[in-house]
């Protein structure tokens, strides 16, 4: 997954809006083709967080832990409850009672923190030291805002992607 940290921000932002475009599409009365196309849309989607948290940890200094438990779980869980949503419910879901309550809570707090964990390691492998929530906050809301956010993110990750050498022009 290194090669993301090399992609350049018009390679991922082509590739993320192909996969939100993928992960929207449908083809009116081609369930099959409808279903493999939009899951391969969210897990190109999700894919992008994934790997730059993972990544980003990998390069942090000893001194620095940030648990990466957490994010994997809460990863697989939001990957596969989506999943879920476009297999068996077609993208439409509304439960009434407690636990499906509970269950969109608990996916909402997933779904933020998948996003934070990598805005927190992007920042954390930059100092180079334990940092606070107001000094990543920035970065969180530059990812989750990706059409925008891609264009600053993306060049800090082709920076530490490729410490001894000069970033390549676009």
């Amino acid at each position: 997954m290194h090669f993301l940290l090399k992609l350049k921000h018009w390679q991922v932002f082509l590739i993320l809006s192909l996969a939100s475009l993928t992960s929207n599409f449908e083809w009116v009365g081609n369930d099959f083709f409808n279903l493999a196309i939009n899951t391969f849309g969210l897990i190109i989607y999700f894919l992008w967080y994934f790997a730059v948290g993972l990544e980003l940890t990998e390069r942090l200094p000893p001194r620095i832990e940030l648990g990466r438990t957490m994010f994997i779980i809460n990863a697989f869980v939001l990957t596969l409850s989506m999943l879920i949503l476009v297999t068996v419910f077609d993208g439409e879901y509304s439960g009434n009672g407690f636990l499906p309550f509970l269950w969109g809570v608990y996916l909402m707090y997933a779904l933020v923190q998948f996003i934070f964990f990598p805005a927190r390691a992007l920042k954390s492998v930059e100092q180079q030291a334990q940092i606070g929530f107001d000094q990543y906050f920035g970065y969180f809301l530059l990812m989750l805002f990706w059409p925008v956010g891609i264009w600053w993110i993306q060049p800090k990750l082709n920076r530490i992607g490729r410490p001894n050498e000069e970033p390549l022009k676009a």
